[in-house]
């Protein structure tokens, strides 16, 4: 009996606070996010001790079990009442404050107590503008993606011709070589040649001087 006797006082004084709270949301006087915090607190309360009162309907004897099953069901409707009216308020608060955002956003986006008509034009050009740099933006950005998927499929291709070229470059620098020996030695093979017709003529201009 003590246990449901003291939940069913704590159940009351939470339905009065509840109401209390209610009252106050209502009347516009706190419509403080604490306050509907709080209210929100005391209604799951309020529902969790409701729950508990009908578990402890078992343990009533069964000459005070009418009384107390007759207390607790009228309870329990005034909570379920008093729970349907704070949804409906926090439903209404919450719908207000949508109005209210998107009455900012079309105060901000038109323009319509603060600006004027170059001034809304402005700001809706500057929107189109910066619409139309996150669309280019965007466009940039997937391109470089694609180049880059690109470029990576491409990467083993690329590779195979670097190596040809630098196949044909070291063929260059080998066959390059040979010709500057080559040239080299027909330089030393013309020296040779020119010498020795130097000394041929040299030695005949001697013989011939010697026999006249």
């Amino acid at each position: 009996m003590e246990r449901i006797e003291g939940d069913y006082k704590d159940a009351k004084r939470l339905l009065v606070s509840v109401r209390s709270k209610l009252t106050k949301l209502a009347s516009g006087k706190d419509t403080s996010i604490f306050l509907q915090g709080d209210l929100a607190t005391s209604v799951k309360a309020l529902n969790e001790i409701t729950e508990r009162l009908q578990n402890d309907l078992a343990f009533v004897p069964p000459s005070k079990a009418d009384v107390w099953s007759s207390k607790i069901k009228l309870l329990i409707g005034e909570a379920m009442e008093i729970r349907s009216s704070v949804e409906c308020k926090f439903s209404e608060i919450n719908k207000k404050n949508i109005e209210e955002e998107e009455k900012k956003y079309i105060d901000l986006e038109y323009g319509q107590k603060a600006m004027s008509t170059e001034e809304r034009k402005a700001y809706h050009d500057m929107g189109q503008s910066m619409s139309n740099s996150q669309r280019i933006a965007n466009e940039i950005n997937e391109m470089a993606l694609a180049v880059l998927h690109s470029v990576s499929d491409q990467n083993i291709t690329m590779k195979k011709i670097h190596k040809k070229v630098m196949d044909v470059m070291n063929v260059f620098e080998t066959s390059r070589s040979v010709m500057r020996m080559i040239e080299k030695r027909q330089y030393t093979d013309k020296m040779i040649v020119y010498t020795g017709i130097l000394f041929i003529t040299f030695l005949v201009i001697i013989i011939w001087w010697l026999r006249s």
